[in-house]
């Protein structure tokens, strides 16, 4: 049997898709692991050392693109890394180690996925909605110091963002052998509490088609439309990849935590193909625009203040 070759990818500084700076080498560092694992279907080192800052949503989206990875060539070990090590990076430790992320990014088969999900890390992954729901709630209820208010529509929107993927994210012929690989329609989700600026983020990302082209595929889109309309017609009132707006009000569960605490600082994020979608506390109208560059899949993201129960 051929040996497989071993191919060495090194990660940029700043792991980050918030900022048009960072967002293209991010993503380009993403398509290098996704090109050399899925299609030439090599060992990887991956070598984060000189990593200084990765921010939750571009961490949680790694730990996505690994793990399909590796589930795909069902092997754990197909993919090496090297950590950066506190005593020579100390920021890079803290936000590649400290957050657990390594231990994620080791989490290369089904068994060690479950692992995480019993050991309560912050990054998490799962098929079943039904059975990961209430374990995430529980988790969350422990960790993240919301009010009432706040918890109760964040977990209604938790729970819609899981059904989402396991109904919508996948639905299409050609992903059928990505599934079973990856033991079903599965998506990546990540708890990341701040205390520095006393905020709770909740993260789910899937590797499907995109909200966008998924919503698109089953309405009847205007020829002159893009990819930032159809998503944001898909979170709108209404919005549902069956053309049957009695299916689509998850989108207003998804929105809804935002602004419970009467805080001008709360956001719930999209990512997805060329899309970001936007919408804040402060404005409630909300932004869709164009991306240069392609986010895979769907990540969403709720970033709230932290008030106490």
């Amino acid at each position: 049997m051929k040996k497989k070759t071993v191919a060495t990818i090194a990660a940029p500084a700043r792991i980050c898709i918030y900022t048009d700076e960072d967002r293209p080498v991010t993503l380009k560092f993403f398509n290098e692991i996704n090109q050399n694992a899925l299609f030439f279907q090599r060992k990887l080192v991956i070598d984060l050392s000189q990593v200084t800052y990765a921010s939750a949503a571009a961490s949680t989206l790694m730990f996505a693109i690994v793990n399909r990875a590796q589930l795909t060539q069902g092997d754990a070990n197909s993919i090496r890394f090297i950590f950066p090590s506190k005593t020579e990076n100390d920021n890079g430790h803290r936000w590649i180690v400290r957050t657990g992320l390594s231990k994620a990014l080791l989490a290369g088969n089904l068994d060690r996925l479950t692992a995480l999900t019993e050991n309560e890390q912050y990054f998490q992954s799962a098929v079943r909605p039904y059975e990961q729901y209430p374990k995430t709630v529980n988790f969350l209820d422990k960790e993240a110091d919301l009010s009432l208010d706040q918890f109760l529509t964040l977990s209604t929107a938790i729970s819609e963002a899981m059904i989402n993927v396991a109904h919508h994210a996948y639905q299409h012929p050609d992903m059928e052998p990505m599934l079973k690989s990856m033991g079903g329609d599965r998506w990546w989700q990540c708890s990341w509490f701040s205390r520095v600026t006393n905020e709770v983020y909740f993260i789910i990302c899937d590797l499907g088609l995109g909200a966008g082209k998924t919503f698109a595929s089953g309405n009847a889109v205007s020829p002159f439309s893009d990819e930032s309309d159809w998503v944001k017609q898909a979170f709108s009132y209404g919005g549902t990849r069956y053309d049957d707006p009695s299916r689509g009000n998850g989108s207003e569960d998804m929105k809804r935590p935002i602004g419970v605490s009467n805080s001008d600082n709360e956001k719930l994020l999209v990512f997805t193909g060329i899309a970001m979608y936007v919408y804040t506390s402060e404005n409630n109208d909300p932004v869709c625009t164009s991306l240069p560059d392609h986010i895979p899949g769907t990540l969403v993201q709720w970033s709230l203040k932290r008030t106490g129960s």
